[in-house]
């Protein structure tokens, strides 16, 4: 690598960092790299040092770059900033890709993509599954070419999902009983927290992975705030996709429990603790499957198509099943804290009509009986 090589700062009008800019002796072409920061004089810093890796002979032209060494530069340049949800659902796209098609170099990704949808269409991976796969990867791959570890930004093709159909189903209050049953025989020993975390999941709407982390303490990522004249969730930057602060509405009946459930002297740490046969804390993943193992045991079968028992997710969609049908659908989209509108009137609004109806014709029923005892009268 030449000693004169020199490293520019420069600065584009579409981005809020400064760029680092210098011209690949091994391919001719002009190479970018985020600096990282706005401000003028770390970014001549980050220069510096860069200038200081190609002189020295640390720089490895994005030509060569193996997969291997992209994803830990994508993980630890920007992953890190986000949360661990989001972080561990780029984990299963990424290890599902090597595992399938043996991709070496990063330059070779898209040449083998639509050969990774195949292998997971033959895995019988549902549409969703294999959709949620192929967004995660063009947002690396999208990623890389905007970081100039890839030459251009080519197109990912993203497959459809399924449109109308959830994959599971809410439950009735009596199959949920019957759940809360089947945890005595399931799990007998530990069956007092089961019992707890199911009757949260009902009660709250709260995904698996914000019900297992969901605590007492004021400073944690995902907590309860008892300071206001209503207790509500408050969820730190941290927990969040959006990396945003905020704090959300805890449903009353949810209140309600949690305050007769728990004594004031035991809310401190984790309000759930679904723990293993030892005793031990377990894993999302294995939460979600002893909660299936119980859906199984009380004969819930949610997804028959799949084959699939009552899941954590079943008792998220019976929170919003039962609340679609009280609240407005704004208001059902910030108590779900849904993304998007979209979803919330996707999978939720219209889904309630036999219960509304129900009342409908009730109440209608009860007023024409009024109404013919005043005109006979």
């Amino acid at each position: 690598m030449p000693d004169d090589i020199n490293v520019n700062v420069v600065k584009f009008p579409d981005r809020d960092n400064y760029m680092l800019r210098f011209t690949d002796p091994l391919s001719g072409k002009r190479k970018h790299q985020n600096s990282g920061t706005s401000n003028k004089k770390e970014a001549e810093r980050a220069a510096a040092r860069w200038e200081d890796e190609l002189k020295t002979g640390k720089y490895k032209s994005t030509e060569n770059l193996t997969w291997e060494e992209f994803r830990d530069l994508f993980e630890d340049r920007y992953l890190k900033r986000k949360s661990q949800a989001y972080w561990s659902s780029f984990q299963a796209a990424f290890n599902n890709l090597e595992s399938l098609t043996g991709v070496r170099m990063l330059r070779d990704v898209h040449g083998v993509l639509s050969d990774y949808i195949h292998q997971l269409q033959e895995l019988e991976k549902s549409p969703n599954t294999i959709q949620s796969y192929m967004k995660h990867l063009r947002v690396a791959l999208y990623w890389a070419a905007e970081e100039n570890y890839l030459s251009e930004k080519t197109a990912v093709k993203v497959p459809k999902g399924t449109d109308d159909q959830m994959k599971g189903r809410p439950l009735e209050p009596a199959e949920f009983a019957l759940m809360l049953a089947a945890v005595d025989e399931v799990i007998p020993e530990h069956a007092s927290h089961w019992k707890q975390f199911l009757t949260g999941l009902w009660y709250s709407g709260l995904r698996r992975s914000e019900a297992i982390i969901l605590s007492w303490d004021k400073d944690a990522p995902f907590s309860i705030d008892q300071s206001g004249l209503f207790w509500r969730f408050r969820i730190r930057a941290e927990a969040q996709k959006s990396r945003k602060s905020e704090f959300c509405v805890m449903p009353p009946d949810l209140t309600e429990w949690l305050y007769t459930t728990f004594p004031a002297t035991e809310r401190s740490g984790p309000v759930f603790q679904p723990v293993g046969f030892k005793g031990s804390p377990l894993t999302g993943n294995e939460v979600g499957r002893m909660v299936s193992v119980i859906g199984k045991r009380a004969g819930i079968e949610t997804d028959p198509e799949n084959g699939k028992f009552a899941t954590c997710h079943d008792l998220r969609r019976s929170f919003g099943n039962r609340w679609s049908s009280e609240l407005m659908p704004a208001d059902l989209k910030k108590i779900m804290r849904h993304k998007s509108i979209e979803t919330t009137m996707k999978y939720y609004v219209g889904h309630g009509t036999d219960e509304l109806s129900a009342r409908l014709h009730a109440k209608f029923a009860k007023t024409s009986v009024e109404v013919t005892k005043k005109v006979t009268n």
